[in-house]
């Protein structure tokens, strides 16, 4: 949890457009962050008009609300237990195993990368 409470924290910090690939879980953060950090994030987020475009696949419920986009790939597309965020020169990429691990990156060229990525596929879906 606090490698996504960390995450969560620099995005409000510096993101203004967040690409995620296979997005967290509702359920997940529900269960695993403090429900008032969770609530106090969507607000901040909200409130700084934070873009949030979120590609998720079958067994994910995607955190949803104001300024967000959403697309499902495919139901017989399996995106396993990573997932990635990218926004200004940051990728956080998450392995969803019993304890949730994240790793930061930061770089541009590494960023535009993961973003391009993202943008791709988004724009291969309904």
């Amino acid at each position: 949890p606090q490698g996504m409470k960390s995450l969560m924290s620099d995005m409000l910090k510096t993101a203004r457009e967040v690409w995620i690939f296979n997005g967290s879980d509702k359920n997940y953060l529900l269960k695993n962050i403090p429900k008032f950090y969770y609530n106090r994030f969507l607000r901040e987020k909200k409130k700084l008009k934070i873009k949030t475009n979120i590609i998720y696949s079958k067994d994910i419920i995607p955190v949803n609300g104001p300024g967000y986009k959403i697309k499902k790939l495919p139901k017989d597309y399996f995106a396993g237990k990573v997932s990635y965020w990218t926004y200004k020169d940051r990728v956080y990429i998450g392995i969803w195993t019993e304890e949730l691990m994240v790793i930061r990156i930061i770089s541009d060229d590494v960023a535009k990368v993961f973003k391009n990525g993202i943008k791709l596929i988004w724009n291969s879906l309904k």
